[in-house]
């Protein structure tokens, strides 16, 4: 269970690292 929470904790944390860099291309192009 535990090293569930911790797949699922990195994962969300690499979502959040994705998008940062997305808008950081989004703001980049305009």
């Amino acid at each position: 269970i535990l090293a569930n929470r911790q797949s699922a904790q990195r994962s969300r944390v690499r979502k959040l690292h994705y998008i940062a860099e997305l808008e950081k291309s989004v703001s980049a192009l305009q």
